[in-house]
């Protein structure tokens, strides 16, 4: 029996243009008024997601779990809109800065840093500013390369690159693993970025500590995903979902891979489906 359900949000819960399909709604509040867990599991900030939790119905749940960054933290909020880190794993500011420093590869590279908290982008493009606009996700836009103003900040959590070039992508990723290899972890994320979290961190591993805390044993958690930072969630749940515009790599390792894709309300045919 599925008591905890992890699912990714963009390409697999989302609708392309970042809306949520009503019979995902639907199947979502059943299976949370049946006693289950449904927990966000991304690569965006806890704070991005609060309206997504309002049209979930799940803002008023006491307290409602979400794994945010990849797996760099682990939070429960609650609806006063205090928050719990139950944990975290983040980038000591010097290694992020290494991070960053790497990844200016040209001039048209765009470069996300978030903290526990805050987004700060710097040098966003069009399509991205497009992006986090449609997705409701706030940012603060920084100017030149100096992150000295970081070392004040809450823990640095992630960072990540964008260009619409998978090529590029690739490349910041050798440069940077090339020198960072001991350190970091990279992922890639919706055809546009490429992420570094700290070594060690992932959507899976994540899962399973969530899991624990709730005292819900392996088999009885669920993962659904399409992208390459979803794999080790994938793999580490009981139950490995891949949707139907899910990558060639995730369905090779999922357990179940669903026909309809995140445009057809996949999450809600699988807790149809797969749980009822």
């Amino acid at each position: 029996m599925i008591k905890l359900i992890l699912s990714d949000l963009d390409e697999t819960l989302l609708n392309d243009d970042g809306t949520v399909h009503q019979n995902n709604v639907t199947a979502i509040q059943h299976f949370v008024a049946e006693g289950g867990y449904f927990v966000p599991n991304t690569g965006r900030s806890y704070k991005s997601i609060l309206p997504l939790l309002k049209t979930l119905g799940l803002d008023k749940n006491n307290p409602q779990y979400v794994i945010s960054y990849n797996g760099g933290a682990v939070v429960a909020l609650h609806p006063d809109e205090t928050v719990d880190i139950l944990d975290q794993q983040t980038l000591p500011w010097q290694l992020a800065k290494k991070v960053f420093d790497l990844g200016q590869m040209q001039s048209d590279i765009d470069t996300h840093i978030y903290t526990l908290d805050q987004l700060f982008i710097h040098n966003i493009s069009a399509s991205d500013k497009a992006y986090m606009l449609e997705r409701q996700v706030p940012y603060t836009e920084i100017h030149g390369t100096d992150l000295v103003f970081l070392q004040k900040e809450q823990p640095i959590a992630k960072v990540i690159f964008e260009h619409p070039e998978e090529a590029v992508r690739e490349a910041i990723a050798h440069k940077v693993m090339a020198e960072l290899s001991d350190e970091v972890v990279v992922t890639f994320s919706s055809g546009r970025y490429v992420e570094f979290n700290l070594k060690g961190t992932d959507k899976g591993q994540a899962g399973l500590s969530l899991a624990h805390i709730l005292n819900v044993h392996r088999d009885e958690v669920a993962a659904l995903g399409d992208n390459l930072n979803d794999l080790a969630m994938i793999t580490a749940a009981g139950t490995g979902v891949a949707v139907g515009n899910a990558r060639p790599e995730i369905k090779e390792a999922a357990n179940i891979v669903l026909q309809k894709t995140n445009n057809e309300a996949a999450v809600a045919d699988f807790i149809e489906r797969f749980i009822g």
